[in-house]
Parts: C-alpha cells; structure tokens; sequence
C-alpha cells in the first residue's frame, strides 16, 4: 500500500520528534541533520548506475545509513 505525501510527512515528523536530541537547546536536530548528511553521501557515493539502482538500495548504502562512516579502514592489498 502506498501513503500519500502528506502522511509519509506526518509519520516521519513524528519519528524524528520522538528521536532524542543530542543538544536539546539548539533550534537544530542534529541525529536528523547527521542521517540527512549519511543520505547525501550514500546517493553520490554508492549509487550504481549501470543497473539504475539508488544509493540507499544498495548493501553498502544500508549498511553506511545505519551504522555511519567505518571507524578504521584496511588498505587494500
């Protein structure tokens, strides 16, 4: 089933109103701001062109949306 525009607006202000804010003081979100920028990334980074697939549908997409940049990285041999 497909929602409407407006409800998929709905539903994802409720979620990210009930993600806790890192500094609650400030007008921005900052989790938000931080997923919106993994987003970002993830399109111009992972996308896969060749077979039309997004970024965020692609495993490395998924997995760098979740859990963010790796914290070390292995040269390759």
């Amino acid at each position: 089933m497909q929602l409407p525009v407006d409800a998929k607006r709905r539903f994802l202000a409720r979620f990210w109103s009930k993600m806790p804010d890192r500094v609650p003081g400030t007008p921005q979100h900052e989790l938000l701001e931080e997923y919106i920028g993994r987003v970002d990334f993830v399109a111009h980074n992972y996308v896969e062109r060749d077979i039309g697939r997004s970024g965020a549908r692609t495993d490395r997409g998924r997995i760098y949306l979740k859990y963010g940049p790796a914290d070390a990285k292995q040269p390759l041999p």
